[in-house]
């Protein structure tokens, strides 16, 4: 209940209020990322679809309404998404985007983001540290990520293909 209150807090500090549909759908689908944030690589299965069970609809209807959502706090909370994101947007985020910075900010107060290079970063519940895979360039020195520190957050809130960065 209490993680409930958090989330149902935050959307009405930007902007959204519990007339709306996607109210409710955006708090659950933002509470399953938090819990599990391997649930942010494919939102249309791993997501929608477990919102949609939930309140009796389909995930194209559950889409739609978190998009809504979206769209009201693009236009009524853009500086308090940007400070929760911690860096300034340059356009409104996807959706996947918007339930990553949602969840992240429903992180436990001890799971802090990266300090910066060599600072500490704790990673997720449910996500464990992992070498990078090689891309097209091939593996990185060491076949290690660049920069292991990296979150799944700081990933998602880049270009929108960087998901799958951690």
């Amino acid at each position: 209940m209490e993680g409930q209150l958090d989330i149902y807090s935050l959307l009405y500090r930007l902007g959204v209020t519990a007339n709306y549909t996607g109210f409710f759908q955006t708090a659950y689908a933002a509470q399953l990322c938090a819990t599990q944030p391997e649930r942010l690589l494919l939102v249309t299965k791993w997501v929608y679809p477990d919102v949609a069970k939930q309140y009796r609809t389909n995930w194209k209807a559950v889409e739609r309404n978190i998009r809504a959502v979206n769209s009201i706090i693009w236009q009524q909370g853009r500086q308090a998404l940007e400070e929760l994101a911690g860096r300034p947007l340059p356009h409104r985020p996807r959706t996947a985007q918007l339930l990553a910075i949602l969840s992240y900010a429903l992180r436990p107060e001890d799971q802090t983001p990266p300090a910066g290079p060599g600072g500490p970063s704790p990673v997720p519940r449910g996500v464990s540290p992992r070498p990078k895979a090689a891309g097209p360039s091939g593996p990185s020195p060491g076949g290690q990520a660049a920069c292991p520190d990296e979150t799944w957050l700081w990933g998602v809130l880049g270009t929108g293909t960087a998901l799958l960065r951690r």
